[in-house]
């Protein structure tokens, strides 16, 4: 290990849990659920991203005004479903609810999903801030 990296301690995130609550019945999740996105539509607007940051002359991150970002396409919107609700999807990426029990594992898979190569096109950070409370902070 690098002698100028500080190690932080191994309790450093709250192990604290995740109290999950279904986006189609509003319940809150008990016995089971997912989280998912469907990746042919993460595919698609990626696809629609290009095409705005081309048709507006920008490559990658630019100045952009507000009225720009208004505008941008939106990010593919992360859900979490109990079993029952949840629909079983070829296409989507899906993470088990039984591998995403505490704020510890959020973070893991935060760090998982950012090296994926359409993680940008999708809204996970709001999806992490909603999920944890942090946009009612913010």
């Amino acid at each position: 290990m690098n002698d100028n990296v500080r190690r932080l301690p191994q309790r450093a995130i709250s192990p604290e849990v995740v109290d999950w609550t279904c986006d189609t019945c509003r319940q809150p999740i008990v016995g089971g659920g997912a989280i998912h996105i469907d990746l042919r539509q993460v595919r698609e607007t990626e696809r629609r991203i290009d095409e705005w940051n081309r048709g507006e002359g920008r490559p990658g991150l630019a100045r952009v005004s507000v009225v720009q970002m208004l505008l941008a396409p939106r990010r593919e919107h992360w859900r979490v479903d109990c079993n029952a609700c949840c629909h079983s999807c070829v296409t989507c990426y899906t993470i088990d609810l039984t591998r995403c029990q505490t704020l510890r594992d959020l973070v893991g898979w935060t760090a998982h999903l950012y090296g994926k190569n359409w993680f940008n096109a999708t809204d996970w950070v709001y999806f992490m801030q909603r999920v944890t409370g942090a946009e009612a902070a913010a």
